[in-house]
């Protein structure tokens, strides 16, 4: 592979004389007479597995007004029945070899495209593959669409909407109305007109199938640990026969029409929750192919400026008489048709709506007259390597199938480079390091004064009063363009990590038993488990997880709203030596560092940081100073935050909240951690209250756990521990004023809660049926556990959405909680549904639970399950080989819980039907908790 990937940076070295990404090594792209195209490309990761991949460059764009909904309800019926496998019967064929609906075999559907996958292909037999590749043969051309099972997914594809709708699939749908205003887009919204969906008749989705479904816009991709020539012959023994479309229907231009002016047309919901600003500076699309280094030079530099306006706005905010509590931009690649730069201002009030378009509009005319300064674009530059995971570190295993099929789809689709995920990003880190500020500089002038602009505020009807019409947005416009804007180029504190602490001492070594695994005690009381992985090819070489076990139990109850808060807030911005976190993590001092910060996790503090072999003593000093020298946040973003907080406890609840806060109450006893946030806690956080909570969390040194995994040598990690985890002073000595607590569910009996609430907009019922049960927490009992899950949730599937059409997703899951030596498992179906359905899929639900308990699983259930759940286990496994931080996060669950690690795959193919039937005996004995949300 990596002799593979040297001679691609050499083809990339050449392409950038001649302007053109070659394809990546080891892809074979070929067509067949009748048209269609298909990519091959040999990868063993994992072993003995392929992806298979169709792609049908259509969508709903291609529908006529009578169709609309159709291109998706057609995806839908692929797996409803075809030529050679009639009914489920692809699903069924598959689930016999562990392919399993939903997590290896699945499809999408957008306005312009329809693609459908099978993944995580076993590559058991030749005569399962060619019956993989006739399955897509199918979807090719012979989908059946038979009435019976059009009508029994018209339910499915219902409550599919129905899920969707709401404020936030509104206010989209209304964007796109506005962006291609006088275009085809607003009119299809790939869900469709729902009148259409239940009524239309066969005879019109065969219309769409015919004349859209056709090999000459078709791409058949295999990507796995095959043999490219047979692979090869094997597709053009199966797809050749394809009929190629006599006299093909031409795809129409579906670009909107140029604005002849700016645009403004305001977005508002009747359950839009925030009040916003939101401008659109759309940009016309560059010439360049996608294959082409201008195209992804021109694609990173409107980056760069983009991430350079975007702070200039962010500091904006920071201002103490700012309008806005935050603003963020966006570009996003509208192709074939514009790029579009999306601003977006949260105000402080809806009264300071023009204000904040005021300070927008100053920030794009200020860019548009002196452009960037060559220190803000270095300084971009780094931010949009980070954003954009381009850094050599992001890459942490081998090609994965999936990956590279989906970027041979895009390929095809939208003419990008034919390469391997890593391939790309190595030509996108090689470009964008290679940015000259020369080269920049006059994009950042042009990019918005040349766009064409649309000025749209977002807000609820009630607020209407408050926003600037359309004469006052074009009067501060105006005003804007005719000021005197001077430059304000950024000057930034080129930060450098520094720390020097006296070291302390390893006290006390202790092996794990056979394991690989060492605990140091410190001469500070913490403790520290190392262990050593293989050398690291890919990836970041140094996992460093440190574990307060502090957490919420470090304060008293009636400080339980208020540490909620600080922590939300520290999550964010906490950071080090007077830093911000933000400002930390996209600056040029942490490039090659990943941190993360988790300041409160249940019963414990945790901060994480991850490294590349460059920096792993940086990733030491910055966990040191992150405990000893933090900075918890800029005073004016806390004010911004407990604004924002305050405003939304001032809003009315929304009903799913409601319900979601009563429920999470009977299921944890009324935990004193759910205790509601008030406008008092929230006013009671201010700099020094962060501080406090900082000592209480992370003070207290003989309170830590570190777990520490590289491929350094040990001599190396123990000099580190002792110079940067030993030396940790104790600040706070913790004492805990409470007993030791943990949210764990602890309802008993049977409890039913229902809750009606008024109607919004698409009502909805929601159930949710909870098992909650005693168990011994061994690897058997999971394991069975497993196969319980899987075979449930096939039962749930077949009998709630596809007999009843009942719901658009419904699956039956467990969940362990482990307390000391004891442990709870609650298993959980949950679905939403229409109202009069409500009782008849409450009874569904029981009746197969019941079937569980009196008859047991199928032989056949069985075998799909385990064949599964090995194949799952082998793909984890070889995902997470060779990772630093999969390693560290063993031996964490080894310290926690004790040996983890044996045979799945022999454990699972052990359990027997009759301990699958007594499982789901337990279980449906045990304590019940039935939940169900209804609107009027």
């Amino acid at each position: 592979m990596k002799r593979a990937f040297s001679v691609f940076c050499l083809l990339v070295s050449l392409a950038a004389q001649a302007a053109v990404v070659p394809d990546g090594q080891g892809f074979r792209k070929g067509k067949l007479d009748n048209g269609l195209t298909y990519y091959l490309y040999h990868n063993e990761s994992p072993k003995g597995c392929a992806d298979f991949f169709i792609a049908h460059n259509v969508g709903a764009l291609q529908e006529d007004d009578n169709q609309n909904g159709l291109a998706h309800f057609l995806e839908h019926m692929a797996f409803n029945g075809t030529a050679h496998y009639p009914d489920k019967g692809i699903l069924d064929f598959l689930a016999r070899e562990g392919v399993r609906f939903g997590a290896n075999v699945n499809a999408y559907t957008s306005r312009t495209e329809t693609v459908y996958n099978i993944s995580r292909v076993p590559l058991v037999r030749e005569s399962f593959v060619d019956s993989v590749l006739l399955a897509v043969r199918d979807w090719s051309c012979d989908i059946s669409c038979e009435q019976d099972a059009i009508d029994a997914e018209r339910g499915v594809i219902h409550e599919e909407w129905r899920n969707r709708d709401g404020q936030r699939y509104r206010m989209a749908n209304r964007q796109t109305q506005i962006l291609y205003k006088g275009g085809k887009h607003p009119d299809r919204t790939v869900l469709g007109d729902m009148d259409i969906i239940l009524n239309f008749k066969r005879e019109e989705i065969l219309d769409f199938y015919h004349r859209w479904y056709r090999p000459d816009l078709q791409a058949v991709v295999v990507v796995g640990d095959i043999d490219l020539d047979d692979i090869e012959a094997r597709i053009r023994r199966t797809f050749s026969d394809v009929p190629a479309s006599v006299n093909p229907e031409q795809k129409g231009n579906y670009a909107p029409p140029v604005q002849e002016g700016p645009v403004f047309e305001d977005m508002t919901d009747p359950q839009l929750r925030y009040t916003a600003l939101k401008v659109f500076a759309k940009q016309e699309y560059p010439a360049f192919p996608k294959n082409s280094v201008d195209y992804f030079k021109d694609l990173l530099s409107r980056q760069v400026v983009t991430s350079v306006v975007g702070e200039h706005l962010e500091r904006k905010c920071q201002e103490k008489d700012s309008p806005a509590k935050s603003a963020v931009i966006v570009l996003g690649d509208e192709s074939p048709y514009f790029y579009m730069n999306q601003f977006t201002l949260a105000p402080k009030s809806p009264d300071s709506m023009a204000e904040c378009l005021r300070m927008t509009c100053t920030e794009i005319e200020r860019v548009a007259r002196h452009g960037i300064s060559e220190d803000e674009f270095e300084q971009a530059k780094v931010s949009v390597m980070k954003r954009s995971r381009l850094g050599a570190e992001e890459a942490v295993s081998a090609p994965d199938n999936s990956d590279i099929a989906k970027a041979c789809v895009q390929s095809f689709l939208n003419g990008f480079p034919c390469t391997t995920p890593e391939e790309l990003r190595t030509l996108k880190r090689e470009v964008l390091e290679n940015l000259e500020y020369s080269e920049v500089a006059p994009l950042a002038r042009k990019m918005f004064s040349e766009a064409q602009m649309v000025y749209s505020n977002c807000y609820n009807e009630k607020e209407a009063k408050s926003i600037p019409t359309e004469a006052q947005m074009r009067s501060i416009i105006d005003g804007v363009r005719a000021s005197e804007i001077a430059s304000d180029y950024i000057v930034y504190d080129h930060f450098t990590i520094e720390a020097n602490p006296s070291a302390g001492k390893i006290v006390k070594v202790r092996k794990a038993g056979e394991k690989d695994y060492v605990c140091w005690t410190l001469s500070n009381g913490a403790k520290v488990w190392w262990t050593k992985s293989q050398p690291v090819d890919l990836g970041n070489h140094l996992s460093l997880e440190f574990r307060f076990d502090t957490g919420m139990n470090a304060f008293p109850d009636e400080e339980v709203p208020s540490v909620g808060f600080a922590s939300a807030f520290m999550n964010k911005h906490c950071g080090f030596s007077g830093k911000d976190r933000v400002e930390l993590i996209t600056g040029p001092s942490m490039s090659g560092l990943t941190y993360y910060t988790n300041t409160i996790k249940g019963r414990y503090a945790v901060l994480s940081v991850n490294s590349s072999e460059s920096r792993i003593e940086d990733a030491f000093k910055v966990a040191y100073l992150r405990i000893t020298d933090p900075f918890p946040g800029k005073e004016s973003n806390l004010e911004i935050a407990r604004l924002d907080a305050l405003q939304s406890l001032a809003r009315k609840r929304l009903p799913t909240d409601i319900h979601k806060t009563n429920v999470d109450n009977v299921r944890y006893g009324n935990h004193p951690w759910l205790a509601e946030r008030d406008s008092a806690s929230v006013q009671r956080v201010d700099m020094d209250y962060l501080k406090h909570v900082l000592d209480r969390l992370y003070g207290d040194p003989s309170r830590l756990e570190v777990f520490l995994c590289s491929d350094m040598s040990e001599e190396q990690a123990k000099a580190l521990v002792e110079k940067y985890i030993a030396s940790l002073p104790c600040v706070e000595k913790a004492r805990f004023d409470v007993r030791n607590k943990a949210l764990v569910p602890s309802y008993r009996g049977v409890i039913r809660s229902s809750e009606t609430f008024a109607k919004r907009t698409s009502p909805f019922t929601e159930i949710e049926y909870n098992w909650l049960s005693a168990v011994k927490d061994k690897p058997r009992m999971l394991a069975t556990a497993d196969i319980l899950d899987y075979i449930m949730s096939f039962r749930c599937l077949n009998q709630i959405r596809e007999a009843r059409g009942g719901t658009y997703h419904v699956s039956f899951f467990s969940e362990l909680y482990r307390v000391g030596k004891k442990a709870k498992m609650e298993s959980t179906v949950k679905f939403r549904t229409r109202a009069e359905l409500r009782d008849v899929l409450l009874s569904d639900v029981e009746d197969i639970m019941a079937g569980m308990c009196a008859d047991g699983p199928l032989p056949e259930e069985m075998e799909n399950a385990v064949k599964y759940l090995v194949k799952y286990d082998s793909e984890r496994k070889d995902r997470n080989q060779g990772s630093v931080a999969a390693r560290n996060d063993r031996m964490m669950s080894f310290v926690r819980h004790g040996d983890r690690e044996y045979d799945y795959a022999a454990l699972v193919r052990s359990i027997t039907p009759d301990e699958v039937r007594k499982l789901a005996r337990q279980i449906s004995s045990s304590p019940r908790f039935i939940s169900i949300y209804e609107e009027e």
